[in-house]
C-alpha cells in the first residue's frame, strides 16, 4: 500500500480509515467517494499481488476439514457472501478502473 500512497500501521488500516470516516462524517454520506474506491481497489490489488486470497485458501483446506459438521456449514454459508462480495468488486474495479 506505501507503494501506491497509503500508510498504514496494519493491514486493518484500510477498513478502519473507512470506517471512521463514515462513522464520523456530519452528514453522512450519500455514496462512496472516489477515494475510498482508489483505497478499496488498491488494498484489494496488494493482497493479490502479495499471495493473501491463495494463502487464506490453503490455510482454509488444511483447517476446515477438522471442524464439526455445523461449523463447516456456516463457513460455506461465509464462503458463498465472500464470493458475491468478491463478484461485486470485480465489477467496481472494471466501472472505476484500478484505482492509482
Amino acid at each position: 500500500m506505501a507503494k501506491r500512497g497509503h500508510h498504514y500501521n496494519d493491514l486493518n488500516g484500510p477498513y478502519f480509515d473507512a470506517q471512521y470516516a463514515y462513522q464520523y462524517a456530519d452528514p453522512k454520506p450519500t455514496h462512496v467517494s472516489r477515494r475510498e474506491i482508489e483505497v478499496a481497489v488498491d488494498d484489494g490489488e496488494c493482497e493479490i499481488a502479495v499471495g493473501l486470497p491463495a494463502i487464506t485458501r490453503n490455510l482454509q483446506d488444511k483447517y476446515v476439514a477438522a471442524l464439526p459438521a455445523e461449523e463447516r456449514r456456516r463457513l460455506r454459508s461465509i464462503a458463498r457472501v465472500r464470493a458475491e462480495a468478491v463478484t461485486r468488486a470485480r465489477r467496481i474495479v472494471a466501472k472505476y478502473g484500478r484505482g492509482q
